[in-house]
């Protein structure tokens, strides 16, 4: 690199130079940074990463980048007391902390680099554990120590500052320098390092990893400390609030003083000296902080000598009314002080007029014309010998009872005063309270401080006044606005007493200590290492893929699985139905080993569906009131067949609760139901019993339970089994006996008996059997009506005796792109010859049909798809809905879709029906001819 001066020659620039300059701006330019994202109350910074980068530039670049160390130190120092935060210290201050950061950055390098163990034969690698020990504990530990304290030293000699902040401050700023060694240099030895080879090789492996530790720990320190500030900003509004309560409590002391005196005087038509002086000393030994108590009698002028005769003769020897000196006073009338209390401290006010001093006559004409107590201003008492400003509480007294303005003024007699004394009432009142805290009151009228400690901040805390914590409470003071200023610099006392930040800080060092040397030994490992990391990348690339995979597989699964099984089970329906040419028997047992299978594998997919959806919280319930009776006698009838096959009987059960029913989802029931018996019939013995025991009880909070027990004479289970049970996919081993299952049957029931409320519980001895309960809310069910049987008995005989007459022929219109499920359905209304099928491939051409025969005959019944090759069936669904020709026609949904989402939806677009695939043949037949006859 060169430099061309004015006569055109390029002067060469001494590599160096370069070096120099970029080590100055990047060390000034990460402590800005750090500045920057730094909290203002702190009094260091936690993570220094400029100390890190001056070491690694001394390391990588040589000796001389001491230098421009010590000039980015002063430069970071000077920049930091030019903050808005942090008020510009004088020069007496700035200059001798210039000069020891930057002699103690460039030290603290320079020692960091030599002890370890760098020379020019021997660059640093940082490969083995010995090496990296050497370096974090000599350059980061041990170095560190040397800036912290020269810095705080100087620091503490021209700010007479504290030991025990000192010591803080040492503490704090050693551990940010130590964190920023640990974390920044060997991020920075990748760019400047030697060999240059190696820590190239390293910038990927070790830079972005302590790079985002970096982030992460200093984000952490920063939320602790936030933490710690919102304790102590609750502690300190606390304390705040009860000093505020106890000043409120001390100020309607002096209102009911106030008030005491004046009913006094209203109930005596003339109170004596000695009952006022009575009156008197019990508020003054109750209420610390008041100077005066006393009475201001209001006297025309012509009457002033006998008033002061009439003083006199009351033992009040020299007793004359006098006026502030050199301020003109009204010449008709006079107020006068007559009594006060204490008399000995305050003799100098006997016979004061009041009138004279134009803040007290402003007060006195103010109080005349209300009946309320009202407030002075700050002012120099009359007996004050201090420094103190008092704070005079009037209460005028009038004769009769006057309404207006002017009756007030006329009728007023004169004024009970309380006379305060602020500083001392503030600091009788904040007695007790934390010594941290430092208060004082000022009017917000007059913005004057009236009283408290020194350095009371009329306004919000700026510039070279920054405490800790400030805060201000409003107050109404006689109908005067008070405002109590609370501060505090320093830290309030908190429960546990803990430096939480110190101790991150201390925890953050020695995790950023052992992820570097974790870090720089693996980076060492040359090939070895990079292949084994590929393989590490590879293998998660792979579990990403298998799990996005499995993702897919879940959601695609009910709907690829459910169709070729559609065809396999219908066409199989069909040819067990199938009267015209019937199937051998052997055929026939064939057969019914295929629909067993198929049915067991679809049984299979909706429970690991169930199990995906529970686990995604994806699964919708939807509870009503059922008869528990019902949902058992269904779920009988389903496991009726393979109870036989076991040679397990199900025993007769007995009558139910009368009047209770279940509130659940019936669906769901009933599926806990089947999943139950259908265990009790695999893992039973020959000519074993199956018993169902049904009760109301109450739990513990008093509500109805429904419980529901299937008790078995099977094989029990063990201790060891039982604690196993719930766990999903485990058989607990019985994976070789003949019972079919994966084992998560019981898993999913025990959930969706915790979401419909329940609770599902078993006991179980082996060799003995075992007993399942469902508890589920209880409620009490409606009363059938006495003719509901011969009701339901004469809509059957009446629908028995339609399906026995001739049928008219019906138009069934079937949207469906799949040519096998449609020849499924053609072959199972082959059994329906007044029934004409017609398919339509897509959604469009279902719909061109639906609309074509709105001018003549339209279809008496839709059967469609929801996935369609143009648009989806719900679209369609809704199309047709929409039709005014073809809303009454009843549309059944056959799809392979069984998500309960789609379902619902189906349902509210207006589907009669919604039959999941593989398609049951009997019940479309009977949905069919039930809709079709009607």
């Amino acid at each position: 690199m060169s430099i061309t001066r004015p006569g055109g020659r390029a002067l060469p620039v001494h590599p160096l130079l370069i070096k120099g300059f970029l080590t100055w701006l990047a060390y000034a330019g990460a402590g800005l940074v750090s500045l920057v994202l730094s909290n203002p109350t702190n009094i260091v910074i936690p993570l220094y990463l400029p100390a890190g980068i001056a070491l690694a530039c001394v390391l990588g670049w040589g000796r001389w980048m001491v230098i421009p160390v010590g000039l980015g130190a002063a430069t970071v120092m000077l920049l930091a007391s030019g903050l808005p935060s942090s008020p510009w210290p004088s020069w007496r201050v700035l200059l001798p902390m210039c000069l020891a950061t930057c002699s103690g950055a460039a030290l603290q390098a320079w020692l960091g680099a030599r002890w370890s163990g760098v020379h020019p034969s021997s660059p640093l690698r940082l490969e083995s554990p010995r090496e990296i020990a050497r370096f974090m504990l000599m350059a980061g530990v041990l170095a560190c120590l040397i800036n912290a304290a020269g810095v705080t030293t100087v620091q503490s000699i021209v700010t007479d500052m504290p030991f025990d902040d000192a010591l803080t401050m040492a503490g704090s700023w050693w551990a940010g320098d130590a964190l920023g060694v640990l974390i920044g240099a060997p991020v920075m030895l990748t760019l400047v390092g030697q060999p240059a080879d190696l820590w190239r090789s390293r910038r990927r492996l070790v830079a972005i990893p302590m790079f985002v530790t970096t982030l992460l720990l200093g984000w952490t320190i920063v939320e602790v400390q936030r933490w710690e500030k919102e304790r102590e900003d609750a502690v300190f509004a606390r304390d705040t609030q009860a000093m505020s309560a106890n000043v409120r409590a001390r100020l309607n002391g002096y209102l009911y003083a106030i008030e005491a005196l004046h009913g006094a005087a209203i109930a005596s038509e003339a109170i004596t000296r000695q009952e006022f002086r009575t009156l008197s000393e019990f508020w003054l030994s109750t209420l610390a902080g008041v100077q005066a108590i006393g009475w201001s009698e209001r006297i025309p002028t012509a009457d002033v000598p006998a008033f002061e005769r009439a003083q006199r003769a009351e033992g009040m020897a020299g007793y004359r009314v006098f006026n502030a000196p050199n301020q003109p006073a009204p010449r008709d009338e006079v107020v006068a002080i007559r009594y006060v209390e204490p008399a000995g401290l305050n003799g100098a006010a006997f016979g004061y007029n009041v009138l004279s001093n134009p803040i007290a006559r402003a007060n006195f004409e103010a109080a005349s014309t209300t009946d309320a107590a009202v407030a002075s201003s700050g002012l120099k008492l009359v007996q004050e010998v201090g420094q103190q400003t008092g704070v005079v509480l009037y209460k005028a007294v009038h004769r009769g009872r006057p309404v207006t303005l002017d009756e007030l003024r006329q009728t007023t007699t004169g004024v009970m005063f309380l006379t305060l004394r602020m500083d001392d009432m503030i600091k009788a009142t904040t007695a007790g309270h934390p010594s941290y805290l430092h208060a004082c009151m000022v009017d917000v009228t007059d913005g004057k401080a009236l009283g408290g400690e020194s350095g009371c901040p009329l306004t919000a805390p700026h510039g070279q006044f920054k405490p800790l914590h400030y805060q201000t409470v409003d107050l109404t003071f006689a109908n005067r606005p008070w405002q109590l200023v609370v501060w505090s610099s320093e830290r309030p006392p908190l429960l546990d007493n803990l430096a939480w930040s110190w101790l991150v800080t201390i925890g953050g060092v020695t995790l950023a200590a052992a992820l570097g040397a974790l870090l720089l030994v693996i980076t060492g490992r040359t090939k070895r290492v990079e292949e084994a990391m590929a393989q590490a990348r590879q293998k998660q690339a792979e579990a990403e893929s298998a799990n996005r995979a499995k993702s897919e597989f879940l959601s695609r699964m009910s709907h690829e699985l459910r169709t070729p099984l559609n065809a396999v089970l219908g066409f199989a329906q069909v040819m067990e139905l199938d009267q015209q040419t019937p199937l051998p028997v052997s055929q026939r047992n064939r057969l019914q080993q295929i629909q067993q299978a198929g049915w067991h594998l679809l049984e299979m997919i909706d429970d690991v569906l169930d199990l995906s959806r529970i686990d995604t919280g994806t699964i919708k319930l939807a509870p009503e009131e059922v008869a528990a009776s019902e949902v058992i006698e269904s779920a009988v009838q389903m496991v009726q067949e393979a109870a036989q096959k076991h040679l397990v009987k199900i025993m007769p059960r007995a009558p139910g609760p009368v009047g209770w029913g279940i509130h659940a989802d019936r669906t769901r029931v009933r599926q806990i139901l089947i999943n139950l018996l259908g265990n009790a019939i695999k893992y039973n013995r020959p000519n074993g019993t199956i018993t169902i025991h049904t009760a109301v009880d109450k739990d513990a909070d008093g509500a109805a339970q429904f419980r529901i027990s299937v008790i078995d004479t099977g094989l029990g289970m063990s201790e060891a089994q039982q604690a196993q049970l719930f766990q999903p996919f485990n058989r607990l081993g019985r994976e070789r006996m003949s019972a079919d299952g994966v084992g998560i049957g019981l898993v999913i029931s025990q959930h969706l008996a915790r979401m419909m409320k329940g609770e599902l519980s078993f006991s179980s001895t082996e060799g003995e059997g075992s007993s399942f309960t469902l508890t589920l809310p209880a409620s009490a069910l409606l009363p059938l009506p006495a003719d509901s049987t011969r009701a339901n008995e004469h809509a059957t005989n009446e629908a028995t005796s339609e399906t026995l007459t001739p049928r008219a022929r019906k138009e069934v219109l079937y949207v469906e792109d799949n040519l096998a499920n449609a020849e499924l359905v053609r072959s199972a209304l082959a059994s329906r010859p007044w029934i004409k099928l017609t398919v339509a491939k897509t959604g469009s051409a279902g719909l061109a049909a639906v609309l074509d025969r709105t001018k003549g005959s339209k279809p008496d019944l839709i059967l469609l798809d929801m996935h369609l090759p143009d648009i989806s069936g719900l679209e369609l669904l809704k199309q047709v809905k929409t039709t005014l020709a073809s809303n009454a026609v009843p549309v059944i949904v056959i799809s392979a879709d069984a998500m309960p989402e789609r379902i619902h939806a189906a349902m509210a677009a207006g589907a009669t029906a919604y039959l999941t695939k593989p398609i049951n043949i009997p019940e479309l037949l009977n949905r069919l001819d039930d809709l079709l006859s009607n």
